[in-house]
């Protein structure tokens, strides 16, 4: 009876580990791409950081499927992990934009 239930614990860790990586790069590559677009003329920069997000949500979304299909993962710690750190983020991105607003805005 004990070893089930540690299997069925190791794969919720492992779950919510990996919804926490993914949210994490996605968040990494976030970071990265608002200092980039930081640097670009203000006529590009709505198109920078639409497009850079834009091209982010189709690669979370591709690597989401990828998990669900490929990996044993358990659904529900995967995706609640992912969203949390998502959502923790994305306010440290929106505070990053209105911190670093330029002052010609």
């Amino acid at each position: 009876p004990g070893i089930p239930g540690r299997i069925v614990q190791s794969d919720i860790a492992f779950s919510i580990l990996l919804g926490i990586l993914l949210a994490g790069a996605n968040i990494a590559l976030g970071y990265f791409q608002l200092r980039k677009a930081m640097r670009a003329p203000q006529s590009r920069f709505v198109g920078a950081v639409l497009g850079g997000m834009g091209l982010r949500m189709i690669g979370v979304l591709g690597s989401m499927i990828l998990v669900f299909l490929l990996v044993p993962v358990h659904a529900v710690a995967f995706a609640v992990s992912f969203l949390v750190v998502a959502a923790i983020g994305l306010l440290v991105e929106v505070q990053m934009m209105l911190r670093s607003q330029r002052p010609d805005d």
